[in-house]
């Protein structure tokens, strides 16, 4: 296995191809809940998961922002606080997949 790679779990019985267990966490809809994000922490480490996630997968709505036109300063606060639920949520797996939500910053 490469580094970085999962163990494989067993080898098919053809040599072409191998199984891999993949440890994903799916977090979606924090809405700016940070405190949501350590309480995930908590329980990752206390079920003996922390630091043997593969990647985290977020569909989205990170923080509140409303669907309707911001300006540039309500703009740059609603991206701030998806930044914080990203470094959040990126601290918790080597990998974050995102895709942004209808109550994410327009881009």
């Amino acid at each position: 296995a490469r580094a970085g790679a999962a163990a494989p779990l067993k080898r098919a019985r053809s040599a072409c191809a191998c199984v891999y267990m993949l440890r994903l966490l799916l977090a979606s809809d924090v809405h700016d809940d940070t405190s949501a994000i350590e309480a995930l922490r908590a329980w990752l480490s206390s079920h003996d998961l922390l630091g043997k996630l593969d990647a985290v997968l977020c569909p989205g709505d990170l923080t509140t922002a409303p669907a309707a036109s911001l300006d540039a300063e309500e703009e740059a606060r609603y991206e701030a606080a998806a930044q914080r639920v990203l470094d959040g949520l990126g601290s918790l797996a080597p990998r974050l997949v995102f895709s942004p939500g209808n109550h994410d910053p327009p881009r």
